[in-house]
């Protein structure tokens, strides 16, 4: 979802990419990874094929992902 809503070199999906690679370590942050590679590419599928939908999706999930990654930028990956 971060890919879709900034794009595959983005600082963001970058340093999501970072967090997801740190929490894969855990067995609960396997599991959420997991769950969200099943259900986000379902997601992803619908926003390819529904462009409002996609608008509505990004224009939810783009601000707290954004926000999510600074944070961790400012504490985690300084």
């Amino acid at each position: 979802i971060a890919t879709m809503c900034f794009g595959h070199t983005h600082q963001d999906t970058v340093t999501l990419r970072r967090f997801k690679q740190l929490i894969l370590k855990r067995p609960l942050g396997l599991s959420f990874v997991r769950f969200y590679y099943k259900n986000s590419s379902k997601l992803v599928l619908v926003c390819e094929q529904n462009k409002v939908f996609k608008i509505l999706i990004v224009g939810l999930c783009k601000p707290i992902l954004s926000l999510f990654a600074k944070t961790l930028q400012l504490s985690i990956f300084k």
